[in-house]
């Protein structure tokens, strides 16, 4: 009888273990890109100009209601859960110069201004620069550049802006940008509190109405079952010791 009442235990005990792992290891917000909601992104993205550390990660096409599918640029974003990364890619049939200075960036349900400019070596925005060279850029990779959120706020930030052809002729490949800046100096100006990045969006309305969307957190898929694996482990052990005490009185 007390063998029968102690497997049932066991069998209740291991079903409730895995009940609990099963809930523990679905993050409440899991890492999704909104384009491509069934694969999990982990990325080590450094912001220099090299554009391969992008490779892997969801893409969102960005089609400025094109039917041409040579004229679709690309965005990527992405968010370790202390800065938040972003990449631009015009398609090389675009003629212009990328617009990156009136875009929308949406956190945890909250929109804000948001602009990439150039910076002067002080870290002041350089409006003499901008006026000069803001839509005719040469040729390279311009770092001199920055975040600004809510027109005046400068964002501790890294930006990498490429342009490969001034001239923006067909036959060469589009302007590419990536940057980052940082969630807590974000949080500082803005007045926001954020313990975890449930959602964002940023929308880049000069080169199309597609926003760029990331919902969730890298790390609590990892959590949830390290999480279950303790407390499922602390229960078996705990188990075994009362089994091995009570062993000489069954």
């Amino acid at each position: 009888m007390k063998k029968a009442i102690r497997k049932h235990l066991t069998l209740i005990a291991s079903g409730l273990c895995l009940t609990l792992a099963i809930a523990l290891c679905i993050p409440a917000t899991p890492v999704l890109a909104a384009e491509n909601p069934d694969i999990e992104v982990n990325a080590d993205i450094t912001i220099d100009g090299y554009y391969s550390d992008w490779n892997g990660l969801p893409i969102t096409p960005i089609t400025y209601l094109a039917d041409n599918a040579y004229a679709i640029h690309e965005g990527q974003i992405y968010t370790d859960g202390e800065r938040v990364y972003v990449h631009f890619k015009m398609n090389d049939l675009y003629r212009y110069q990328m617009q990156v200075q009136q875009m929308t960036f949406e956190i945890n349900g909250r929109s804000f201004a948001m602009s990439v400019l150039p910076m002067t070596p002080d870290g002041q925005i350089d409006w003499a620069f901008y006026g000069e060279y803001g839509n005719c850029l040469p040729e390279g990779t311009h770092t001199n550049y920055g975040v600004v959120v809510d027109y005046t706020k400068i964002v501790e930030s890294e930006v990498a802006y490429t342009i490969y052809d001034p001239n923006h002729s067909t036959t060469t490949p589009g302007d590419e940008i990536e940057f980052s800046f940082s969630l807590e100096d974000f949080c500082a100006l803005t007045g926001m509190q954020i313990d975890t990045v449930a959602s964002m969006t940023l929308f880049n309305v000069n080169i199309g109405p597609e926003g760029l969307k990331w919902i969730g957190t890298p790390t609590g898929a990892f959590v949830g079952v390290l999480a279950a694996a303790t407390i499922c482990g602390a229960g078996y052990f705990t188990y075994k010791n009362k089994k091995k005490k009570g062993q000489g009185h069954v």
